[in-house]
């Protein structure tokens, strides 16, 4: 899913990481190619990829938990909790899509669940 996103710092210590702001929202993604330092403070369209490098974490939850998106501690991994539908869940201020909610968690649909994400892409539109 596209977003339009505000560049709130290029980490020139940390290859890769960038923060941004989305529908008021701050994360710190990865980025295989990230923009110039001059690109802090400017609105660029971003796609986010959540990535899963090993086997997902997949949970349901109490149908009034509230959709929320949470870092885990200083890394790129984030917790997502929402709605799952067809695939995507809603978190909220975000959401995310991944082929493999749809095919192995799909007796989940129309559930809330929280999803571990081991690491939050960005790519640059």
């Amino acid at each position: 899913m596209i977003y339009s996103a505000l560049v709130k710092d290029i980490n020139q210590e940390i290859e890769g990481e960038v923060t941004l702001q989305v529908n008021g929202f701050e994360m710190v993604c990865f980025s295989n190619m990230p923009p110039a330092m001059d690109a802090i403070g400017t609105v660029r369209p971003i796609e986010l990829m959540p990535m899963v490098f090993g086997e997902y974490e997949v949970k349901e939850i109490s149908a009034l938990s509230t959709p929320a998106v949470e870092r885990i501690g200083d890394s790129f991994s984030y917790l997502v909790s929402g709605k799952l539908s067809a695939g995507k869940v809603d978190a909220g201020v975000v959401s995310f899509e991944d082929d493999m909610l749809n095919s192995e968690f799909g007796y989940l649909d129309g559930k809330m669940i929280t999803w571990k994400i081991e690491r939050l892409d960005v790519d640059f539109q």
